[in-house]
């Protein structure tokens, strides 16, 4: 009898170590995904930190290097003896490009397709402030 008392007892036993060792695997398991999940999340919310610290960087370091200078317009009345070429140099600065394009641009700003203006005409001349 006593032979029959202890193997039920070690059946049970062995039994218990197995849901215990089961139990201990599934908990693992769980812990693990939790570990997983938190890991995901913290990864996530990494990634989104550096993303908007590098957004801010971008729009404020464009006006921390340099300052942007705008483009107007002004009218200027054309004398006699003025062209083109002339009323383009007193006006051009390195942010219009080549002198050829900052011309180009003049006519185009003007409707003109040649290089001949008369006195009395009213030219708009685009430069940067």
């Amino acid at each position: 009898m006593n032979e029959e008392i202890r193997s039920r007892f070690n059946d049970k036993r062995v039994h218990s170590n197995d849901t215990y060792i089961i139990r201990s695997r599934r908990a693992r398991r769980k812990a693990l995904r939790r570990l997983y999940r938190r890991a995901v999340v913290a990864s996530v919310a990494v990634v989104l930190l550096v993303l908007c610290v590098w957004i801010a960087t971008a729009k404020n370091g464009k006006a921390v290097g340099k300052t942007e200078r705008v483009k107007l317009l002004t009218s200027v009345n054309v004398e006699e003896g003025d062209c083109i070429w002339t009323i383009a140099k007193q006006y051009y600065t390195e942010e219009c490009g080549s002198m050829q394009d900052y011309v180009s641009e003049i006519k185009k700003t003007n409707n003109l397709y040649g290089d001949r203006i008369l006195s009395g005409y009213s030219l708009l001349i685009p430069y940067y402030e």
